[in-house]
């Protein structure tokens, strides 16, 4: 239930943005709103750090560890690829976290 009740602060201030990155709004989410994992779906947004500029439409997972590593799933839904990438958040500035490596990429096989 907590996390029903913290998704509109949680989203009302990033909606609508311009210059939309995964990683400052995840950053954003964990050290603003204390928020250590969740999901957050997208439409027709186009984030400058994403690993293909086509992604508009998906969702992003994404989990803190206690090392202040976090893991990013991100599932465009378009293709059947899932990418992950880790990034390290700063807690006292979230505009200063970091990636930590480059975008993985995995793929969906139909299984029949």
């Amino acid at each position: 239930m907590n996390y029903i009740v913290s998704l509109p602060p949680r989203t009302n201030p990033i909606i609508n943005k311009t210059n939309s990155t995964i990683l400052q709004d995840i950053s954003w989410i964990i050290n603003q709103k204390g928020i250590l994992s969740g999901e957050i779906p997208f439409g027709n947004v186009a984030f400058s750090d994403a690993p293909d500029s086509s992604i508009k439409y998906g969702h992003i997972l994404f989990w803190k560890h206690d090392d202040n590593y976090v893991t990013v799933e991100l599932m465009p839904e378009t293709t059947q690829n899932i990418f992950f990438r880790r990034f390290i958040n700063n807690p006292s500035d979230y505009t200063k976290s970091s990636w930590g490596n480059n975008w993985w990429k995995t793929q969906l096989v139909e299984v029949t």
